[in-house]
């Protein structure tokens, strides 16, 4: 083992965790070189996936007893999105195979966490964009969100949350999630869990007396009353996760135009890097006809690169519509927002999507079932009564051991819902959910994402018409 590397090991300094775009195409030209052609058959979601891992996944630099739990259900969280190689080998990145080529660095990089909230907290190094800070993880955890949809169709609900090929092994989703209707993966991955997280978090103040962050040394002035929601959404929604959430989605579209040139002009079959670089610099290796994607549903093309990042997402999730040269209506602000925030709507699979308002309200239930609710009495107990409780320990090891702790009869486990049959809550409780439902996401996030379209394409209209 190399003097550089013990050096690398003993000071963490020596590592940036904020890698520019470039030193990040780089790296993962490096990554590519290692493992692309003998592990991965060129496949550039299992390089995705060897990287992001090491953020959300088993290969988690966490020095906690809870890690191994943690590891092992972010493993499981997106169908499809295999832990294991060919050889049933855990696919991360290693770093014997890094010294051998004498990149350690690389690794150090790579597998480094930013400071968000303190020092190294982040799961994650930053990418760092035109002066702008990017959770690398965020990007990595959304596109892969979505990325592997598209093999059973594009973004589209599932009945249970499994793959649909029930005899695979081993196995690559978490039964954990069976009984939880998030059925729309980048629910749990992208903006929508950054902007939901803190409803819960609220309430959890209001019913525990105190801030879940009260002890917690890596969060600076963690809120002190549960009035203080500002606070709560800037420890969930810093700028950089909202960038990494929104760069995925940019990824994702830079990806289909680059895989749709090589399913159809038999061309070199893109990387990860090429993805990357596509996105970020508008430029390419790879030779292909540089017209957008199109906007599903729409005449309009849909751009693949960072200065449309905020239009593209926009787009994406329906905020925004195309309807005229670099005219776009403002969905938030318009008739039609009421509809689209409530209703129902139904795809040719016949699967009924849940409607935007519910799918906040089902990711915050979520998010409450795996907070603990003790009151001032039972501190280790999650939830009011013991009868209902569920501890630690036992979610984390039944949801490591891919099992369902919502659908074993005997542990009788319960969804925190937020409705008057939740003996924990009252009718000003479930008022409050709801303001805070609207504050953080119709209050605090789409304004700031609108200012951001605004800011970064001043040629364009943003209208509600």
């Amino acid at each position: 083992m190399s003097n550089n590397y013990l050096n690398i090991q003993n000071d963490k300094k020596a590592v940036n965790p904020n890698i520019s775009i470039a030193q990040f195409i780089s790296d993962l030209k490096v990554v590519e070189d290692i493992y692309f052609n003998v592990f991965d058959d060129k496949d550039l979601k299992k390089t995705c996936t060897r990287i992001r891992v090491h953020y959300y996944g088993d290969a988690i630099k966490f020095n906690s007893i809870q890690a191994p739990f943690i590891g092992d259900v972010f493993n499981n969280t997106i169908p499809l999105a295999s832990y294991y190689d060919s050889v049933n080998n855990e696919r991360r990145l290693y770093w014997e195979h890094f010294f051998l080529m004498n990149k350690s660095i690389v690794y150090e990089r790579l597998t480094s966490q930013a400071s968000e909230n303190g020092i190294g907290d982040n799961p994650s190094p930053y990418l760092v964009h035109n002066g702008n800070k990017i959770d690398l993880g965020q990007v990595l955890y959304g596109f892969e969100s979505l990325v592997y949809q598209k093999d059973v169709g594009d973004y589209k609900e599932y009945d249970t949350y499994q793959e649909p090929n029930p005899n695979r092994s081993p196995k690559t989703y978490s039964r954990s999630y069976n009984s939880i209707p998030l059925r729309r993966i980048n629910d749990l991955a992208g903006w929508l869990a950054n902007v939901a997280t803190p409803i819960s978090e609220v309430l959890q103040h209001r019913i525990n007396g105190e801030s879940k962050y009260k002890d917690d040394k890596k969060i600076k002035n963690p809120p002190a009353s549960e009035t203080e929601r500002d606070r709560y959404y800037e420890i969930s929604a810093p700028d950089a996760d909202l960038f990494g959430n929104v760069d995925a989605i940019g990824i994702y579209y830079a990806y289909k135009k680059l895989e749709s040139y090589y399913l159809n002009n038999n061309s070199e079959k893109p990387r990860l890097s090429d993805v990357f670089e596509l996105y970020y610099t508008g430029k390419s290796r790879l030779k292909f006809n540089h017209l957008a994607a199109f906007i599903p549903g729409e005449p309009q093309p849909m751009s693949h690169t960072a200065d449309k990042r905020w239009l593209i997402f926009s787009i994406h999730f329906g905020f925004a519509k195309y309807i005229g040269m670099n005219k776009f209506q403002w969905i938030p602000e318009s008739e039609a927002w009421h509809i689209f925030l409530t209703e129902t709507t139904k795809e040719s699979n016949h699967i009924n999507h849940k409607s935007l308002n519910e799918r906040l309200t089902l990711f915050a239930e979520f998010w409450a079932t795996i907070l603990p609710f003790y009151g001032k009495d039972a501190f280790w107990m999650w939830g009011k009564k013991k009868s209902e409780g569920l501890r630690v320990a036992d979610i984390g090891v039944t949801m490591a051991a891919n099992l369902d702790p919502f659908a074993i009869p005997f542990l009788g486990y319960k969804i925190f819902k937020f409705d008057s049959s939740n003996d924990m809550l009252n009718a000003t409780d479930l008022t409050n959910i709801e303001n805070n439902k609207k504050y953080f996401f119709e209050t605090k996030f789409l304004p700031w994402l609108k200012a951001k379209i605004l800011t970064d394409i001043t040629d364009i209209t943003l209208t509600n018409d």
